[in-house]
């Protein structure tokens, strides 16, 4: 009996600790982010974005590895807005969105594109997607052709082809486990911190999701299939550099 009381007291105290821990990092981690100040009541959760500057509309969409967020490319947002309409958005699960106990495949991210294109934006728009989330916009524009005026991979991971990708066993097991409340958040946290560091740009951290990005590939396109007309940049020297790359491909 008594060992029990005293594992009862260990789970509790470890639950305040790490959740006094999970706190603090997501207050550090907001506090050297640049905030998106607007909301899109979206049906999955609030999505946080940004608009600024007038002229054609181009949706960014940042890389989904752990940790990243529309910060990730307001250097750019600051580029291209002086000459286009910049909509910078905070994927649902990454930055300050609604990150909710829900299962994250592609094809969330495939629908949230396609909605906030349609409701936010209202109209045909150039999407610029970086690396791995090449893949969701791919998908999207198969689905919504209309929504894309032109879609512009930067670094895209799957330039070739896009293939089924199964979820093994043990990664379904971590998937599962990283949703354990206060455990999951911690150590999904502790691995951003510690990966993300020799990464961060400008020694920025990155808010980290509570997404296990384990993410299903459930298409066979090729970009040259695509019905929008698709443009890649395989690598660039600066944001600037990426920008005039971008305008030269509007």
């Amino acid at each position: 009996m008594k060992a029990f009381k005293n594992l009862i007291k260990f789970f509790i105290f470890t639950i305040v600790l790490f959740g006094g821990i999970n706190l603090f990092l997501e207050y550090r981690f907001k506090s050297k982010l640049k905030l998106p100040e607007k909301t899109y009541k979206w049906k999955h959760g609030d999505i946080s974005y940004s608009k600024s500057g007038s002229g054609i509309p181009i949706l960014l969409i940042h890389d989904l590895l752990h940790g990243q967020s529309s910060d990730s490319l307001s250097d750019l947002q600051d580029e291209l807005e002086k000459n286009y309409t910049v909509y910078n958005i905070d994927l649902i699960g990454c930055g300050v969105s609604e990150r909710p106990p829900i299962i994250y495949t592609n094809y969330l991210y495939v629908q949230l594109i396609n909605d906030f294109i349609k409701d936010v934006i209202k109209e045909s728009c150039v999407v610029v997607s970086l690396k791995t989330s090449a893949a969701v916009a791919m998908m999207a524009s198969c689905l919504e052709e209309g929504n894309f005026k032109k879609l512009i991979l930067v670094e895209p991971d799957y330039k070739k082809e896009i293939g089924v990708k199964n979820i093994s066993r043990l990664r379904d097991i971590l998937r599962k486990a990283i949703f354990i409340p206060v455990y999951g958040t911690f150590a999904y946290n502790m691995y951003c911190l510690l990966m993300g560091l020799p990464f961060a740009k400008d020694g920025k951290y990155f808010l980290a999701s509570k997404i296990a990005g384990f993410l299903n590939t459930t298409t066979t396109k090729t970009v040259s299939e695509l019905a929008v007309d698709t443009s890649c940049i395989d690598d660039y020297e600066s944001m600037y550099h990426l920008a005039e790359e971008v305008k030269d491909l509007i």
